[in-house]
């Protein structure tokens, strides 16, 4: 089985994405963000982060799940959260990309919008991407999308999720099924699941056997590393999980509301202050951080620092795991990109 493909809707319109992304895939689960699917000539899943721009936080909790980011311009062209996009993306290595000017028949100045591109991402990945011009009134440009997000999806940043031959399911949505148990929705990060097993739950440290996996509605016994899940889980509330938690066959994770964090601060973006709260990114975990203290590594290049964090909460999190710094408040949110070390 091949693994599914995440694409995620990057855009200021709400009723942009959620047309594109009725024209993507069926709509399925929906919270502050809304996965929509489509299982034929490849499994894919689109995510909208329903609340964004009121509600930034459930974009920036959850673009780890991004396996193919789509910008979505307006007709007039880039505006300030196409920019916060392009350093977000920068920040996270997105080296492939896709920028779509979505419409339903309107005019627009293709080379304009190109040049305002160009001009306002000269230095970014961003300004690598192809522009694919989306009139949703004509499904040819639909599928010529579906076709490239598939053939994007072949390069993604390599970032590492765990150790060699231990799972791990990033849990993204939790409810109770009756007659079922607790459900939840995550995806295989890494290592395989098999029905039957012992799972481990963090940061929590809690136990469950994992009753049953279901994936594209269909039981199976296996999941590999890649598939989109639903799992049925037997000693397990609901009220025991919540997104950002973590499963896995192994007890090997660091769990700690301390760390010290390797920080790659993103371009036009502002140093964080000691003493002041941001909120880190693990995996799909947001939490507010205080920031104890903040200095350069010295033989790094000019912009890395070491920070040191006391967090809200305990998390866990696998050794040089990947992870965002971001100031909710910040013109640009985005603070930088961070390894856990």
């Amino acid at each position: 089985m091949t693994e599914t493909v995440c694409a995620y809707l990057l855009g200021s319109e709400p009723s942009t994405r959620e047309n594109l992304a009725r024209q993507l895939g069926k709509k399925g689960t929906s919270s502050d963000v809304c996965l929509y699917n489509y299982d034929k000539d490849f499994t894919l899943e689109v995510v909208d982060p329903l609340r964004y721009p009121d509600k930034p936080l459930a974009l920036f909790q959850t673009i780890f799940m991004t396996d193919v980011p789509i910008v979505l311009i307006p007709l007039t062209g880039p505006d300030i959260h196409t920019a916060e996009f392009g350093l977000l993306l920068e920040s996270l290595g997105f080296e492939n990309g896709i920028i779509a000017v979505v419409h339903e028949g309107e005019y627009f100045d293709v080379d304009q919008i190109e040049h305002k591109i160009q001009k306002m991402f000269s230095n970014l990945l961003l300004n690598n991407y192809p522009i694919l011009n989306v009139d949703l009134s004509k499904g040819e440009t639909v599928n010529e999308l579906k076709l490239l997000i598939k053939e994007k999806s072949s390069v993604r940043p390599s970032f590492m999720w765990a150790e060699e031959n231990h799972s791990r399911v990033d849990v993204d949505h939790v409810f109770p099924v009756k007659g079922v148990g607790t459900v939840i929705l995550g995806r295989v990060r890494a290592g395989h699941l098999k029905k039957g097993e012992t799972l481990h739950v963090f940061p929590s440290k809690r136990n469950c056997i994992l009753r049953s996996i279901q994936i594209s509605d269909v039981e199976h016994n296996e999941a590999e590393t890649g598939k989109r899940v639903g799992l049925a889980l037997r000693g397990l509330l609901p009220k025991d999980v919540q997104r950002g938690f973590v499963l896995s066959n192994s007890i090997s994770w660091i769990i700690s509301s301390e760390l010290d964090v390797k920080l790659k601060v993103a371009p036009y973006s502002k140093l964080p202050e000691e003493g002041k709260t941001r909120h880190l990114i693990v995996g799909l975990h947001a939490v507010p951080a205080k920031v104890l203290t903040c200095a350069p590594i010295k033989d790094e290049e000019p912009d890395m620092f070491c920070i040191s964090l006391k967090l809200d909460q305990e998390i866990a999190f696998f050794h040089e795991e990947p992870a965002l710094l971001i100031d909710l408040n910040g013109k640009p949110k985005t603070i930088g990109y961070c390894l856990l070390i």
